[in-house]
């Protein structure tokens, strides 16, 4: 199997989206997969993707808002994609999602956030993913409250486990 995996700027060591890329690839290609990384750094990198589709079985997309761009992702470069894409086998994989939908948001954030909302739902119902997944529980909160059929995928990393004895632990 092909596996694209789209993100945006792509910091091992300094982004936690970028470290799970980085050992999702390298399980793929463990277990005899090719994949292919394509790092998104603006909106114009993001609507030129759309135009030149790669050759892949699935197309990943790794969707934090503000790492295609420090203003968020707008919803022509949403559609654009989904638009192109659409025809293709697809996961979308949020890590983050629309702002200001927490208590006590300022107005400015519930404003931008209501209309990356928008643009999100309007971006899942045009490229139809096969696969939604959302990396956090509020994330996928979000989602559902608003329909779409989302589920929690465990985000593995990079920091070992170590279990801390009981007899360490003070009451």
């Amino acid at each position: 199997m092909n596996v694209c995996l789209v993100m945006g700027a792509y910091h091992p060591g300094k982004c936690g989206i970028s470290d799970y890329v980085k050992l999702l690839g390298d399980e793929l290609q463990r277990k005899g997969h090719s994949f292919q990384r394509i790092s998104i750094g603006s909106q114009d990198c993001f609507l030129e993707l759309a135009k030149n589709i790669p050759d892949a079985d699935l197309i990943s997309l790794q969707f934090a808002p503000y790492s295609f761009s420090t203003k968020g992702l707008t919803r022509n470069a949403l559609l654009e994609f989904a638009k192109a894409f659409s025809k293709r086998k697809t996961q979308v994989n949020f890590h983050e999602i629309w702002i200001g939908a927490y208590p006590r948001a300022p107005w400015k954030e519930k404003f931008h956030g209501w209309r990356q909302k928008r643009g999100i739902l309007k971006f899942l119902e045009t490229i139809q993913p096969d696969l939604i997944h959302a990396t956090n529980a509020a994330a996928l909160d979000r989602l559902t409250r608003e329909g779409v059929d989302a589920e929690y995928l465990y985000l593995f990393g990079n920091i070992p486990y170590v279990p801390i004895p009981t007899t360490d632990l003070k009451e």
